[in-house]
């Protein structure tokens, strides 16, 4: 009687696992749909939690699929920490912050119930703890909504030299005099970005659809910029701040080399 109550409690924390890595699956996916974009790692990730939750649902009164099941859910989250935490970091960032926040909740639940349904915890508990781990994940989503929409972007100036961040790319190359500069760095993706140069002492924050002006002062020379959140190490490039003297010469000799016409 014990045995079969205990195989009883084990199938309703299962579904509790079962729901989470639904859960986790599906936003894993949905990160795809809201960045436009094929990133490997999560397509990866999001195949991995819709077949665990299928073998949970189907087997999971044999013994070693729970272990797995809360050990693979803990490892998504442990090994992606430093994105998990600069998301959770930024929940002006609806398109970051929610996705990851509903992640690792559900990450945590499913791991959890898991390791219930081992111990043989009264599965009376399983939906209040649910109920729980879905109103935080509300919450926190709504939070980071409201901080998303109250955000506004810079005014572009004249003179500004204009940055478009899109697609999760930068331009190649930028030039500008050198002396005080100020960039137009416009972010035209729903994700995070920023725009750092490292010799010129400038990180900016570009939270997700905005546009934010930096004013810096460079002497001549060439600069790398790029944005420094895990997983956009490809958003670089080359800028080359020349003296005012040095454009003239440069612009000078450009029209000396152009043929005369006719």
């Amino acid at each position: 009687m014990n045995e079969r109550r205990s195989a009883q409690a084990r199938a309703q924390w299962a579904r509790v696992v079962v729901g989470s890595f639904a859960v986790m699956a599906a936003t894993f996916l949905s990160i795809l749909l809201i960045t436009l974009a094929l990133i490997p790692p999560v397509l990866i990730l999001g195949v991995i939690f819709a077949v665990l939750t299928y073998v949970v649902w189907r087997w999971h009164a044999r013994r070693w699929v729970l272990p797995i099941a809360a050990v693979l859910a803990l490892l998504a989250v442990i090994g992606n920490l430093q994105i998990v935490v600069e998301d959770l970091a930024h929940p002006d960032t609806i398109a970051g912050f929610g996705p990851t926040a509903v992640i690792v909740l559900a990450a945590l639940l499913g791991a959890g119930a898991a390791v219930a349904a081992l111990a043989g915890v009264d599965p009376a508990l399983r939906r209040p703890v649910a109920g729980v781990v879905a109103a935080l994940a509300v919450v926190l989503v709504a939070v980071s909504a409201v901080a998303t929409l109250g955000l506004e972007s810079d005014a572009q100036q004249v003179g500004d030299i204009v940055v478009v961040a899109e697609d999760v790319e930068y331009p190649e190359t930028l030039s500008a005099s050198a002396g005080a500069i100020a960039f137009y760095v416009d972010n035209k993706d729903v994700i995070r970005h920023t725009f750092t140069i490292d010799d010129g002492d400038v990180e900016q924050e570009l939270p997700g659809s905005t546009a934010r002006r930096v004013e810096v002062t460079l002497a001549a020379g060439s600069y790398r910029f790029y944005c420094d959140v895990p997983g956009h190490e490809d958003m670089e490039g080359m800028l080359e701040s020349a003296s005012a003297r040095a454009r003239v010469r440069a612009a000078g000799g450009a029209d000396r080399e152009r043929p005369a016409r006719p």
